[in-house]
């Protein structure tokens, strides 16, 4: 951690996205939900790849993992958010720029955002996919990972995101519980 004392954002992306325990965990968090599951990326060849290429590895076979990036093909996003509408327990690795609008699942159990922004619109555009009646009645459930990895007082620029998120959270009346977990090295 002393490498990320004073580290600017984009340092501190990379290392978060690089981290490979961080990113196990976020696989084995997908893997653990019920129902689909929904997980968004910023960074697509730095992150989003990363984790899928994990999940496909530690996915039971009966458990379908799909890939949605701007490289892949619309006909082909097309092809996953229907098959979608019909599963009962895949998982769709997205990025952000493909799946925060425009995309009408509504068949989505779970979010997990795999990386941090504070955006307001982005967020709330984010929460909107898991936010439409889903066809089996089910609550949905979203799982916002917030990063400490701060090396003195000051808050770590992802540790702030989330902080802004606990605000949008706030502000439009969501219930949650924070949970504080180690990741080891």
């Amino acid at each position: 951690r002393k490498k990320m004392r004073n580290a600017d954002y984009q340092e501190e992306l990379r290392y978060l996205n690089s981290h490979g325990p961080r990113n196990k965990f976020l696989a084995k968090l997908c893997l653990s939900c019920e129902g689909n599951t929904l997980i968004l990326f910023e960074r697509v060849e730095s992150h989003l790849e990363v984790v899928h290429k994990l999940l496909k590895e530690m996915a039971p076979p009966d458990r379908p993992v799909y890939l949605i990036h701007g490289g892949v093909d619309a006909e082909e996003r097309e092809k996953i958010r229907l098959i979608t509408e019909k599963e009962t327990n895949a998982i769709i690795a997205a990025s952000y720029g493909t799946f925060s609008t425009g995309n009408n699942v509504r068949n989505l159990h779970n979010l997990v955002r795999g990386s941090a922004n504070k955006s307001r619109i982005w967020n709330l555009q984010s929460l909107g996919r898991i936010l439409r009646k889903s066809p089996d009645g089910r609550n949905a459930k979203l799982f916002d990972i917030g990063d400490d990895i701060r090396t003195g007082q000051k808050a770590n620029h992802t540790l702030r995101h989330f902080a802004k998120r606990v605000q949008i959270y706030n502000a439009e009346g969501f219930s949650y519980e924070i949970f504080n977990l180690d990741i080891k090295e």
